[in-house]
């Protein structure tokens, strides 16, 4: 099963919350940090307790950022790994070494 990313969270937790007829910004923010899976974000708001949602969605904004270099890291080092698949495939074969954007720079 797929991690929900922070920004999902946010974005679910926040259409529930609208939902809710008399909203109570303690128990919103208390209900956030419980729901939220662990992580640096989570450890965070525990140690530093946010008085309301709205600080919650500022101090979200920093983690969020983190949180989609960390994808778009992990997707180049999986493109990088499977183009230097390709080489090490072709020094089995003894074919001659194609030259990658990075060697040519």
């Amino acid at each position: 099963m797929k991690k929900e990313s922070i920004k999902q969270f946010l974005y679910r937790f926040n259409e529930v919350m609208v939902q809710i007829p008399q909203p109570n910004e303690g128990m919103f923010v208390e209900a956030f940090i419980r729901e939220l899976r662990g992580g640096t974000f989570g450890e965070s708001l525990v140690q530093r307790r946010p008085k309301d949602m709205a600080a919650i969605k500022i101090r979200a904004a920093s983690h969020i950022k983190a949180e989609e270099f960390t994808v778009k890291k992990k997707g180049e080092e999986k493109r990088d790994e499977g183009a230097n698949m390709g080489i090490r495939h072709a020094e089995n074969r003894g074919e001659p070494l194609k030259r990658t954007r990075r060697e040519d720079r």
